[in-house]
């Protein structure tokens, strides 16, 4: 009995799982066979009887049904590159307290960081500003020479990104600039 009751077991799984794989076939596939009411019917053609055409009768347009035509055509919006770039010229200092003198041209800018006791630390030059995101090239007292890039903040206050440079001591760093 137990041996005959196994069996009988592996059967009704076997066949659950086929009727479950055929329910889901049905379901999955129920659109390519049950039409959904949104497309119309096939038309089929008719002879329809001919209709005359009626003449067009020429009317005149008054100026108040008539919008201008300077109206319905619409203004341009100015593309990104049109409007002036964000100002990031003045004095920042950055969480150390150094000092950093940038000077902006257009979409260019430059700079000299003083630290706190006053001695000079770095110079970027060849900056460029891309919307609110900056990048320059840097040149450390010591001589390596590296890039940044960092993101002004909507408010115009805040500069964070981070540098790399390379040399004898390769490495970067991540700053936070406000003026």
């Amino acid at each position: 009995m137990a041996e005959g009751s196994g069996s009988n077991t592996a059967i009704w799984v076997a066949v659950i799982t086929v009727v479950g794989s055929l329910l889901t076939a049905v379901v999955v596939n129920a659109d390519k066979w049950i039409p959904r009411g949104d497309k119309p019917p096939a038309a089929v053609a008719q002879p329809s009887p001919a209709a005359p055409t009626p003449t067009p009768t020429p009317t005149t347009a008054s100026p108040a049904a008539t919008p201008p035509l300077a109206a319905a055509t619409p203004t341009p919006t100015p593309s990104p590159s049109a409007t002036a770039p964000v100002d990031i010229s003045g004095v920042w200092r950055d969480d150390d307290g150094s000092r950093f003198d940038i000077k902006q041209t257009g979409t260019g800018y430059e700079f000299d960081q003083t630290a706190v006791n006053g001695n000079f630390q770095m110079a970027a030059r060849q900056g460029k500003i891309s919307g609110r995101d900056l990048e320059h090239k840097v040149e450390m007292m010591t001589g390596e020479t590296g890039s940044c890039s960092g993101h002004l903040n909507a408010a115009g206050n805040k500069i964070t990104g981070n540098c790399i440079y390379t040399g004898d001591m390769a490495g970067g760093w991540t700053f936070t600039m406000e003026r």
